[in-house]
């Protein structure tokens, strides 16, 4: 990991606890739930890849259920998806 990602991890971490002690309200919520989930939050920072192809597919999925009342098909599954306005 290179120096200025650590640095910026840690100020991120620094951060969150200020946070936590000066400010009230949904940042104080938000700053909480990244001190408590820390780990996730420093995987996210170190790792390289994301989940963006699964959640494109199944955005996808959830398009194609909308337009046709929750009922998509095979057929429709393996075309295109059409423009929504």
């Amino acid at each position: 990991m290179s120096v200025s990602r650590r640095e910026r991890l840690f100020a991120l971490a620094g951060l969150a606890v200020e946070n936590v002690a000066l400010v009230g309200g949904l940042v104080r919520v938000l700053a909480k739930g990244i001190a408590a989930d820390r780990a996730a939050v420093v995987a996210a920072i170190r790792r390289p890849w994301s989940n963006g192809q699964t959640e494109g597919q199944s955005c996808r999925l959830k398009t194609l259920k909308r337009q046709m009342g929750g009922r998509p098909n095979v057929d429709l599954l393996k075309g295109p998806v059409p423009d929504v306005v």
